[in-house]
């Protein structure tokens, strides 16, 4: 399907209640080519693949210090300091290290347990999306606390569930959801140890790509470049000690004073986000926080991320899954993917 049609089919599709979560959409499409994807460019992936240790990661990487805007090219964003030189410095990992780094991701581990929960098929609702029933199944086969009785509902389901989907490793046809027989290249999760980073880096990679494809009305990234940087930054040993804003997003004094006392007391931070010509906070700077704050909780919601006190901790995984994240983006429609919405989520 070409871009035009694509974008065209956005435009007219209808928006039943199942529909209303973007990632569900995605879903319920079937096929990364349908949401502007050619997971079948086997010889541009291939490539990736090859090098995916990082052996040419510093393309990407100078792509990301210069990609956003407000600290303009090459300043990372004020409340990393120097935590990326840091992550950037950390030891490689020996190649038997990388299951156990791997299957320490809860996210991973999800994958791997819907994959044997859908085993020979699964019949789907005639929306092709999973029954109440089988959400309730998934919640404790996963251990999921939080309630819910819908995708929508429940990301530690819904996010594992769209990126294998995308991934080609379950299809959806004739309201069933089965492990493909065919996983394109390297991605899959369940055979040696080589295929399973492989497999587990693409679900990462495809999670990130999917959240950066809708507009944050609809869960996707609001700052998707800071946030980049930041994934690098919390690969660091002992990850990212970032300080918290409040939920309310009131700032009185005493709220401010213990920013700064936060501030004070991460590691990274070298300069206090304070606006000396007008002498007050640098609102600019606390927003930029507030941004990323909200999309690293999305990402520890999915298990991607692990909050621990003041700190969020990152799999050295997560630079590979930041490079295949930008290979496919670039193959994404800049609109906004759920239906009927409009809104340009980057520039192409």
């Amino acid at each position: 399907m070409s871009n035009h049609a694509h974008a065209q089919t956005l435009a007219e599709d209808p928006e039943p209640e199942e529909w209303l979560d973007p990632d569900v959409w995605l879903a319920r499409r079937g096929s990364s080519r349908d949401a502007g994807w050619d997971v079948d460019d086997r010889d541009r992936d291939q490539e990736w693949w090859d090098g995916w240790d990082g052996a040419d990661e510093g393309d990407w990487l100078d792509e990301l210090s210069g990609g956003h805007g407000d600290g303009g090219a090459g300043h990372a964003p004020w409340y990393l300091g120097d935590a990326l030189a840091v992550a950037d410095g950390t030891a490689e990992l020996e190649v038997q290290d990388w299951e156990a780094e791997i299957l320490a991701i809860p996210f991973v581990r999800r994958c791997r347990a819907l994959l044997e929960y859908v085993g020979e098929g699964r019949r789907l609702t005639d929306r092709g999306t999973l029954p109440v029933a089988r959400i309730r199944e998934l919640r404790g086969i996963l251990g999921v606390s939080r309630p819910g009785t819908t995708l929508r509902e429940v990301p530690e389901i819904r996010e594992c569930w769209n990126a294998l989907i995308q991934m080609g490793v379950l299809t959806i046809a004739d309201d069933w959801v089965r492990r493909s027989e065919d996983p394109h290249g390297h991605w899959t999760l369940d055979r040696s140890s080589e295929d399973l980073s492989a497999g587990a880096v693409a679900a990462l990679g495809w999670l990130l790509a999917l959240k950066t494809c809708v507009c944050p009305e609809h869960g996707g990234f609001e700052g998707e470049w800071c946030l980049l940087e930041t994934l690098l930054a919390t690969t660091a040993p002992g990850g990212l000690m970032l300080p918290r804003l409040p939920e309310d997003g009131e700032l009185g004094e005493l709220e401010v004073a213990e920013l700064f006392a936060a501030i004070g007391a991460s590691p990274q931070i070298t300069r206090l986000p304070v606006d000396e010509e007008a002498g007050c906070v640098d609102l600019a700077a606390l927003s930029e926080l507030a941004t990323v704050q909200r999309d690293l909780d999305l990402l520890v919601d999915a298990g991607v991320l692990e909050r621990r006190g003041a700190s969020i901790i990152g799999s050295p995984a997560l630079g590979a899954a930041v490079a295949l994240h930008l290979i496919l983006r670039d193959r994404a429609l800049p609109q906004c993917a759920s239906p009927g919405c409009r809104r340009r989520v980057r520039e192409r």
